[in-house]
């Protein structure tokens, strides 16, 4: 009698299906930024929120305001040496930026965080530089992407970049002092990839250590980033 009177629901006993999220689906103004930012994968970021576009932005907004220093503390631990603080800020960031889909930056903090194992000073500060750079730039982007109100952040943000500025230019100076003590000519390379930052750290020192670079005459070009630095107060963070 009971089965004429009770029909069990239809799907009972069956997972609800999930419903695919379409990619090709057009992107909201905000979105279509966000494939601007360069290294960030939104496609994949999409896909770990299963599509879910208010998730995602918050989770871009954490990371841009939860990551900015990482750079800065990277760049302290390394002139330290202390590589449990160098392996586990490279480690989070690898998690994170895997998660957002910033496939960039977590490609070179994987690569931190397997150099610190062999505690090679110079390659990981090499590293380390690269990251930031990286780092900073998509932060930058994704700031910009998502219209973050920074007003009340103004001074903060200025310390932090003056920060990031001094602790840079030591460390990119003094992986450049040590390549010329060792008269390596990747040093030329090493001035070529942060022109910038030394020309203008350097100033009218800059050309005069060049042109005794290009000459080979990495002694004497030792000797003119070591005046230059001095003049600008910059402390050498050679490796050791």
């Amino acid at each position: 009698v009971l089965c004429e009177w009770i029909r069990p629901r239809s799907g009972l006993g069956q997972r609800n299906a999930v419903v695919p999220f379409d990619l090709t689906e057009p992107l909201p103004d905000e979105m279509a930024l966000l494939q601007s930012v360069p290294g960030l994968n939104i496609e994949s970021g999409l896909k770990n929120t299963l599509g879910r576009r208010a998730l995602y932005r918050s989770l871009l907004e954490k990371f841009a305001q939860g990551h900015a220093q990482d750079g800065v503390r990277l760049i302290a631990a390394v002139a330290e040496a202390n590589w449990h603080e160098v392996t586990h800020l490279a480690h989070t960031l690898k998690g994170v930026a895997g998660n957002i889909g910033a496939q960039r930056i977590q490609a070179i903090a994987a690569r931190v965080e397997n150099a610190c194992k062999h505690e090679n000073q110079a390659e990981v500060q090499s590293l380390v530089l690269e990251l930031e750079t990286h780092l900073s730039g998509v932060i930058g982007h994704l700031n910009r992407a998502l219209q973050v109100d920074s007003t009340n952040e103004a001074t903060t943000l200025a310390q932090t970049q003056t920060v990031i500025s001094t602790e840079r230019v030591s460390v990119v100076a003094g992986r450049l002092a040590w390549l010329l003590s060792q008269s390596d000519a990747e040093a030329l390379e090493w001035v070529r990839s942060e022109y910038g930052l030394l020309r203008q750290c350097m100033q009218a020192h800059f050309e005069e250590m060049e042109s005794a670079m290009g000459a080979f005459e990495f002694g004497s070009a030792l000797q003119i980033l070591r005046t230059a630095c001095a003049e600008q107060q910059i402390d050498l963070d050679e490796p050791t």
